[in-house]
Parts: structure tokens; sequence; C-alpha cells
């Protein structure tokens, strides 16, 4: 029975809260409202996700997101479908991927699923920094010009760009 008080079973259960959280001087009121803040930010993010997801699968937001991430890595870029992600990180997955050549014409990459990972706090300054990318069944077609360039070096000189100005000071 004394272990049973302890762990705060005997009086009530807020208190075993109370004994794991370190807040019993605030009382049982208090971690009570700290619970109901939790399960709101809960419930708001679980709404946001559910929103996202129908949002993903509207034609107008299909195109923005082409039309961003083509700005991104400077080639036409096309997919059937966005889905959000939840585990094991919040990102989202594009579905049935293709990555044109420079010309816009013939495929480059083409993959089953992309799956984009997001780091959380740049979101809160609404800057978009990704964490991981995951390219399932992937098809890549290197192709080398008459001059020795790779039909990708200017997908890894873009990328190498901001990078080189960051280091020499330049935003």
């Amino acid at each position: 029975n004394a272990g049973l008080q302890l762990l705060g079973f005997e009086h009530g259960g807020f208190q075993l809260c109370d004994l794991l959280l370190g807040l019993n001087q605030g009382g049982p009121g208090f971690v009570r409202r700290i619970c109901l803040v939790v399960a709101a930010c809960a419930v708001a993010a679980g709404a946001l996700f559910v929103a996202f997801g129908f949002a993903a699968r509207a034609p107008w937001f299909l195109e923005q997101a082409r039309t961003q991430i083509e700005r991104g890595v400077g080639r036409k870029v096309s997919f059937s479908s966005l889905a959000p992600s939840l585990f094991p990180g919040i990102g989202v997955r594009a579905f049935d991927f293709r990555l044109y050549e420079k010309d816009g014409q013939t495929a480059c990459l083409d993959a089953e699923r992309i799956a984009l990972r997001v780091r959380l706090l740049p979101l809160l300054w609404r800057t978009l920094r990704i964490k991981t990318v995951r390219v399932d069944r992937p098809r890549l077609s290197l192709v080398r010009d008459r001059d020795g360039r790779w039909n990708i070096e200017d997908l890894i000189e873009r990328k190498k760009a901001p990078a080189a100005g960051a280091a020499a000071g330049r935003p």
C-alpha cells in the first residue's frame, strides 16, 4: 500500500504526473492545465496534418508544389501525387517522380517515390530546410556530352553555389 501511495495511485492520478514531471509545487490544477495545453497542441497539429493531406491532393496545390520544386532544382519535374508523412519525421512524399533533362523532354531521373523530411524549427520562420531525401526505385540516366560534361553537372554546381557563397560570407 505504501508503494501505491508513493506513486500517487492511492490519492489520485495527478500525483503520479506530479511525481514524474516534478511539478508538484503547482498542485493538481497546474498539471491538469499543462496536460490540457499539450492535448490542445496535439489536436491542432493533427488538424493541420489532415488539412495538408486534403490540400496536397488539390490540383492547385500540386501545381504550386511542382513550380516550387522546379524553381529549386532549375529543371522541369513531374509527379502524380503528394502525401504528407509524420513518421519517421515530418515530411512529404511525391509519387511517380520524374526529373527531366535540361531540354525538358527526356527524363534523367525516374523514381517510384521520393520522400523528403524537413527540419521543424526553420518552418517557424517560413524557411524550408530539407533534412533527408529518400529515393525509392530510382532509374538515373547518366550521359556524358562531347565536352566531357555529365548531364547532371548543372544540378551539382547549383547545389555547391549557395554553400560557396555562404562560406565566403555572402548570404
